[in-house]
């Protein structure tokens, strides 16, 4: 992994400890957490598309794939959880 990659890494967290800073304290709660898994689970996404693409001739083909699954997914998720919280 280049340099860059690393730099760009390390200002994304620090970016990310900005935002979860309340001013008060350190501590750190479940969604600051979340937010930097968030963050850790996207850019490990952008950095496997990139592989992918260059893999793939029709690297548009590709996004557009990924965008139709992860929405596709999303969509059934959204379905059930509704499911979920009607019948409760």
């Amino acid at each position: 992994i280049s340099l860059p990659t690393w730099v760009s890494a390390f200002s994304a967290v620090i970016g990310t400890a900005l935002l979860a800073y309340d001013g008060n304290s350190l501590d750190l709660n479940v969604g600051d957490l979340w937010s930097i898994a968030a963050a850790a689970a996207s850019a490990m996404f952008i950095l496997r598309l990139e592989s992918a693409s260059a893999a793939v001739s029709n690297s548009a083909a590709l996004n557009a794939a990924c965008l139709w699954f992860v929405a596709g997914v999303s969509l059934i998720w959204s379905a059930q959880r509704n499911q979920l919280n009607a019948e409760s």
